[in-house]
C-alpha cells in the first residue's frame, strides 16, 4: 500500500493507524505472530484506535491484518485460564465500545479480509459496512466445539449475514469459505489472493469523492433501516456467556487449543 497519501502515522503496540490527507484511514491489526488474536490489551487499543478516527478527520477507514491471516479471533489464552471477574468487565467495556464507535459515527469501514476471520474478529467485520475478500479468507465460529457462545457482540452480526450461513457457522463451528455460495450477501467483493487491500483501498478512494455530508447521512439512515441490537439482549448474551466460560469442559478444550497453536510455532 502506498505511503504517498498519508501525512501522519501514529504506532501504538498492538494496532497502527495511519491517517491520510484526503480523510482516509488504515487501522492495522498488529498480532502477525499470533494471527492477531484479540487479548484484552489489543481490545483497548482497537477501541481507542476506532474512537480517534472521527476527530483526525477521518471519512473512510481501511480495517487490515498483518501477516498470513485478518484475525484468528479472541486469543485462546483467555479462555484456557478463566479471567478474572475485573479482566471480564474490561472485555466487555473494550468490546461495547468497539462496536458502538462502529455502528454510532460517520467513518464508513471497509475490512480487507485474508485468510482466517475467526469469532470477535468476524463480529468486527460484520459490523464494518463493506467486506472485500481475496480467496483465501475463511469465515469461523469456532465457540461450538469448545463448549462455549461467542463473544460479546454477536447479536450484530445478525444485521449482515444472512440467516442461514449465521446457523452453518454458529452451529457447526467449521469455516466456511469467502467464495462458498453462502456467503454471497455478506462478501461485498471477492478478489484474487493478495488483493483484498488493493481493491479495498480503491473502494475507499471512491467513496471520498462523494460529498462528505451525503455519505456521513447515508450510513446513518443505513444503520437505521437495519436496526439497532437491545442493550439488553447484550447484556443477556454476555451473562449466558459467563456460565459456560467457568465450566470444566471448556477450559480443557481451551487448554487442548492452546497447546495446539504453540507447537504450531
Amino acid at each position: 500500500m502506498s505511503a504517498a497519501i498519508f501525512n501522519a502515522v501514529e504506532t501504538q503496540t498492538l494496532i497502527k493507524v495511519t491517517v491520510g490527507e484526503e480523510g482516509l484511514g488504515v487501522v492495522s491489526f498488529n498480532r502477525p505472530r499470533e494471527l492477531n488474536a484479540w487479548s484484552p490489551d489489543f481490545m483497548e487499543e482497537l477501541a481507542a484506535a476506532l474512537q480517534s478516527l472521527s476527530a483526525a478527520g477521518v471519512r473512510v477507514a481501511l480495517i487490515r491484518g498483518e501477516g498470513r491471516a485478518f484475525s484468528a479471533g479472541g486469543d485462546i489464552a483467555m479462555f484456557a485460564t478463566p479471567l478474572s471477574s475485573a479482566e471480564h468487565g474490561r472485555v466487555a467495556r473494550a468490546l461495547k465500545s468497539i462496536y458502538h464507535t462502529m455502528l454510532t459515527d460517520d467513518v464508513v469501514y471497509i475490512a480487507a479480509i485474508h485468510g482466517h476471520c475467526v469469532g470477535s474478529a468476524l463480529v468486527f467485520a460484520s459490523c464494518c459496512d463493506f467486506r472485500v475478500c481475496d480467496e483465501t479468507a475463511r469465515f469461523l465460529l469456532p465457540e461450538i466445539n469448545m463448549g462455549m457462545l461467542p463473544g460479546i457482540g454477536i447479536g450484530w452480526v445478525g444485521r449482515t449475514i444472512p440467516d442461514g450461513l449465521l446457523r452453518r457457522l454458529l452451529f457447526t463451528g467449521e469455516p466456511v469459505a469467502a467464495a462458498d455460495p453462502a456467503c454471497a450477501d455478506y462478501v461485498t467483493q471477492r478478489v484474487p489472493a493478495g488483493q483484498a487491500e488493493e481493491q479495498a483501498l480503491a473502494l475507499a478512494r471512491s467513496l471520498l469523492l462523494k460529498p462528505a455530508q451525503a455519505l456521513a447521512y447515508s450510513k446513518r439512515l443505513a444503520n437505521r433501516m437495519r436496526g439497532d441490537v437491545d442493550e439488553v439482549f447484550l447484556e443477556y448474551e454476555r451473562l449466558l456467556n459467563e456460565q459456560l466460560l467457568v465450566t470444566e469442559e471448556v477450559k480443557t478444550r481451551a487448554q487442548t487449543f492452546l497447546t495446539m497453536r504453540n507447537s504450531r510455532r
